[in-house]
């Protein structure tokens, strides 16, 4: 007997920790400046908004194409890791 089912426990991650991942992760870049500069500040606080603006934009492909598009907290460790491999090339 094979059971082929999958079950879906995919719960939002706060915005607050969203941040506090961000910062964790993206402290040692010392290409944004220093710890209090308005940049960092600014990208700090838009990529918890980036990732849960995708999270809805998924919510509406899914009711208009009734297709699933996730949003994980794998997906946003992707985010930063793409966003430092991206700050990393250009200096």
């Amino acid at each position: 007997l094979v059971n082929c089912t999958v079950i879906d426990w995919f719960q939002p991650w706060p915005m607050d920790a969203l941040y506090n991942v961000g910062l964790k992760f993206l402290a040692p870049i010392e290409q944004l400046g220093p710890q209090d500069s308005p940049s960092r500040q600014g990208i700090l606080e838009f990529l918890p908004f980036s990732f849960e603006s995708s999270g809805k934009v998924a919510e509406v492909f899914m009711a208009n194409e009734r297709r699933f598009a996730y949003t994980t907290p794998k997906s946003f460790l992707e985010l930063i890791k793409l966003y430092t491999t991206m700050v990393g090339a250009k200096v």
